[in-house]
């Protein structure tokens, strides 16, 4: 197998986006360009230079339209989440490029490619200090899955590693329960009405990752390495809430990309 280098990568999940903005158009389903894609969209209309992911998100709504419906007239993506896929290990779905096999030491048990993630927003009740709480509550089962593939590290503290070792027995607890939690926990408020905050609880970003609703109400079109995609009409205090003063690059010396992958064609 060869490795796809970064500018190759950068073309695949372009075209992936394409592909997928041009889905979603036709269908009618509202998603928004996320993350470090978003950062890369306003500020450099492009990728971040040093970045090499991409992220949208959906409400739930039309997340679940996206995860059921979508079919790929290239025939090179395949959406992927824990309800269609035996060995998938992540609450959240990914459009994976299927000409490409992804390498990653602490996510050895599932298959996936170049990819693309996909967040999504879900309701949540309450005030501010609820919202937060309950975020606990489902970020306790998103730690308890991940640090069954946490390694072991000489780098690592010892205790720390013990910690590890002993939390190998999580590994009876299979999988699709704990994603089936999360997800069920996830998704609690969303049919009910005048739930002012929503929560991307697949996010990384612990309680920044909770937003007013109002900032996803409508999207607006942003261009992107020469192409137009959707951002959602909020995205300043968004993006603002998230990483603070994000139209300022950070120093030459972090100007680099923090995943631990390698990615080649099959």
């Amino acid at each position: 197998m060869r490795i796809i280098n970064i500018e190759e990568k950068k073309q695949l999940m372009l075209d992936m986006l394409v592909e997928i903005d041009t889905f979603c158009r036709e269908k009618d389903i509202k998603y928004f360009l996320a993350g470090g894609t978003l950062i890369g969209a306003v500020r450099h209309k492009g990728f971040i230079p040093w970045d090499d992911d991409a992220d949208i998100a959906l409400l739930r709504c039309d997340y679940e339209r996206l995860v059921s419906s979508f079919k790929s007239k290239s025939g090179n993506i395949e959406i992927r989440d824990f309800r269609n896929n035996h060995d998938y290990i992540w609450p959240s779905a990914k459009f994976i490029h299927n000409k490409t096999v992804l390498i990653e030491n602490n996510n050895k048990k599932s298959s996936i490619g170049v990819f693309i993630d996909v967040f999504p927003l879900d309701n949540v009740y309450g005030n501010k200090q609820a919202v937060i709480k309950y975020q606990r509550k489902v970020l306790l089962w998103k730690n308890i899955l991940n640090v069954k593939y946490i390694p072991l590290s000489k780098d690592r503290k010892w205790y720390k590693n013990g910690v590890i070792a002993m939390s190998r027995i999580l590994r009876l607890l299979p999988n699709k329960v704990i994603l089936k939690i999360i997800h069920n926990l996830s998704t609690k408020y969303d049919n009910y009405i005048g739930c002012t905050y929503i929560c991307s609880f697949s996010g990384a970003w612990g309680k920044k990752e909770i937003s007013e609703k109002e900032l996803f109400s409508n999207v607006v079109e942003c261009q992107f390495e020469n192409h137009n995609f959707f951002i959602p009409q909020g995205y300043d205090k968004f993006l603002t809430n998230i990483y603070g003063d994000y139209m300022t690059p950070p120093p030459v010396e972090k100007r680099m990309s923090t995943h631990k992958s390698i990615e080649y064609w099959k």
